[in-house]
């Protein structure tokens, strides 16, 4: 009840609002999300998520945020899906970076969407839910849309030869230095927070990230996060207390 409760008081609002339970099963659906997508809580409410949320989101960047639509190794990946990353480092209680969805409407039209996530634990500190706060950006994304594709043809104009399928590794072990900027990237640092705390550039952080992304044949740092924590990877770093006096590179 105490759940719902708060679900109620951070659903006051025009943006629109839905929460899953740790089964991915939508357990709230505000007018916000109705007005912004068609879909009535009738719709929604007790249905899988990945079943009835149709679109793609886009990678983040190097600054945490969501990018231009390109990974290391392609574009977007499902907004919804079994096994989501959100869930995975919500249950971990790892913050998780907002980013930019392409989804369908109800009406079939494609919006674009801006979201943030958050979680609700239960009075035993368990996962209760987590929701994804989100508001229509259409109209700006549109138009970036148009402009990077107009940016991206005249940088490749005469230089098409130089473009290269990236090399894919799989199961490379990450090295030291790879782990405690995974780590990092799990406690919600962007690009120039893992830079300033190892004492390195933002293009030598930047590069480790692409870096770690390759080894785990991953195609997001949301997805990266929640592989290491998976599998993990980064369990004896984790509390390990990272120094910012480490070696510059």
């Amino acid at each position: 009840m105490e759940t719902i409760h708060l679900l109620e008081n951070i659903s006051n609002t025009a943006d629109g609002v839905f929460a899953v339970d740790v089964d991915q099963r939508i357990v709230h659906w505000n007018a916000g999300a109705e007005k912004i997508l068609g879909y009535s809580a009738k719709d929604m409410l007790g249905r899988f998520c990945y079943e009835v949320m149709q679109g793609a989101v886009e990678p983040f960047m190097e600054d945490g945020s969501s990018g231009n639509g390109y990974s290391s190794s392609g574009g977007f990946g499902d907004i919804c899906r079994l096994g989501c990353p959100v869930i995975d480092c919500a249950k971990a209680g790892y913050p998780t970076p907002g980013r930019n969805a392409k989804v369908k409407a109800k009406d079939g039209t494609v919006r674009w969407l801006s979201v943030a996530h958050t979680y609700v634990k239960s009075n035993n500190q368990h996962l209760a839910a987590v929701v994804h706060i989100f508001r229509d950006a259409t109209e700006g994304m549109e138009a970036k849309r148009i402009l990077e594709r107009i940016s991206r043809e005249i940088s490749t104009y005469g230089n098409l030869d130089a473009v290269q399928e990236p090399e894919v590794h799989h199961d490379e072990e990450l090295t030291e230095r790879e782990r405690q900027v995974v780590t990092m990237l799990a406690q919600g640092e962007g690009t120039r927070g893992i830079a300033k705390k190892l004492m390195i550039s933002n293009a030598t952080a930047r590069n480790h990230i692409q870096n770690i992304l390759v080894k785990l044949n991953v195609h997001t740092r949301l997805e990266a996060v929640a592989y290491v924590l998976r599998n993990r990877v980064i369990d004896h770093v984790v509390d390990s207390g990272i120094e910012s006096g480490v070696e510059c590179e």
